[in-house]
């Protein structure tokens, strides 16, 4: 509107015709009552004009046709009331086409909000409410904060802090809102950007439901880093995971093991029954080897045949603890076995190492439980070998009792 104005200024730099007539008139008056004073042999003449201008004014009103109007208009005087119509029928348009937008923008599946910098919801579109009402949110949030996953709240206010120091800058980030009971969680995809307006900063937000991209992408993610078969994690997540947990333990003197998992004689039970049944044997080991893993111990399938756990040891006789949990994964995959009738067949062998004792490097710690099954399935398969107590002579007692080679029939019974 004030552009409007300013540029109606710009074409017509003359006064307005309603004041300048309210001049005329108060001009007029006054010059009349000073002849009446001066003059009062006059006094019909003055009546007279006096009479006439107030009968001028007084039928403009009922038929909108006035002689010192007419006069201004053809001097190039403005109009106050033209001018005042036209802003208002601007003003009813942009409205009309503002509604317009807002219902187009209601068709599709975004929200559009306005923000304080408290995060407080100044305006909203009908798709905000209808998003609230998809994760069965009835009442309505004064907040865009209350409305978000604790988990995910903290970069949401880093985000609304940021774009206040960054004005006309747009940020995304996504989150989770708030939902009813057994309502799947949605993630919505928003952007923000912050606008310094009159003094006071005014924030706007689009919200966009991506819950259907999001899960694709994480199954996307999953699936590239976890085997299809047996759903543990694969090759490129064990050596990430190892990556970091070796990286983690340079500065400290807490060990690292790895172990890996041989099924002895597996390609018979391929050549036997069938490729379908050897893959159901490596999921029903896979599933026990998961069982039997702790929370800091990550189990995954290296390759064909062979499963590989990651462990996190103490400072204390660590090989030791390394023999007891590859024991355990032993007896846990051995019933397995049993359970799937193949354990006449199918026998388990176990190489470890441990870093840094064995090796100071994933590459060199891979080599030295490599070696260890190796020689595990040298001496006659279905047994365990750990590398530093390989070391200390094949064969030999461990301080503990437990031996280097532990026969099937110890390791696997129940």
């Amino acid at each position: 509107m004030s552009q409007t104005t300013e540029t109606c200024g710009k074409r017509n730099r003359m006064p307005y015709i309603e004041p300048t007539i309210r001049t005329i008139v108060g001009a007029l008056c006054t010059g009349l009552a000073v002849a009446q004073f001066l003059y009062p042999e006059y006094t019909l003449y003055w009546q007279g004009t006096l009479l006439f201008i107030g009968i001028n004014l007084f039928q403009s009103g009922f038929t909108r046709w006035c002689m010192m109007e007419k006069l201004l208009r053809a001097l190039g005087f403005r109009c106050e009331i033209e001018e005042i119509r036209h802003l208002t029928e601007q003003l009813a348009e942009s409205n009309a086409r503002l509604n317009s937008y807002m219902r187009t923008l209601d068709l599709v599946n975004e929200a559009i909000l306005e923000l304080d910098t408290e995060g407080r919801i100044l305006s909203a579109s009908e798709g905000w409410r209808r998003m609230l009402a998809q994760v069965g949110v009835t009442v309505s949030c004064s907040t865009l904060t209350c409305c978000i996953v604790p988990e995910d709240l903290e970069s949401v206010l880093t985000v609304l802090k940021e774009i206040q120091t960054r004005q006309g800058e747009t940020r995304t980030v996504r989150f989770r809102l708030l939902c009813g009971t057994k309502r799947i969680a949605r993630w919505m995809e928003a952007k923000f950007m912050a606008d310094h307006i009159e003094g006071q900063w005014r924030i706007r937000a689009i919200l966009h439901d991506v819950t259907e991209a999001h899960l694709r992408e994480c199954q996307i993610q999953h699936m590239a880093l976890h085997d299809s078969l047996t759903g543990l994690p694969n090759r490129h997540l064990l050596q990430e995971r190892m990556s970091q947990l070796l990286e983690q333990r340079k500065n400290s003197t807490r060990p690292v093991g790895l172990l890996f998992i041989d099924l002895d004689n597996f390609k018979q039970v391929n050549d036997r029954h069938g490729h379908s049944r050897g893959d159901l044997l490596l999921r029903h080991v896979a599933e026990a080897l998961d069982r039997e893993c702790r929370e800091w111990e990550t189990p995954g399938r290296w390759g064909g045949d062979e499963f590989l756990v990651l462990l996190e040891l103490p400072d204390e006789e660590p090989r030791f603890h390394l023999l007891g949990r590859a024991e355990a994964l032993m007896k846990s995959a051995a019933s397995a076995l049993r359970e799937a009738g193949m354990d006449s067949i199918v026998t388990l062998s176990i190489g470890g190492a441990i870093f840094p004792e064995d090796a100071e490097s994933i590459e060199d710690l891979l080599l030295q439980a490599d070696t260890a099954l190796y020689e595990a399935k040298e001496r006659g398969k279905n047994n365990i070998r750990i590398r530093s107590l390989v070391e200390t002579g094949a064969g030999a007692e461990a301080p503990s009792g437990k031996l280097t080679d532990q026969p099937a029939s110890r390791a696997g019974s129940a």
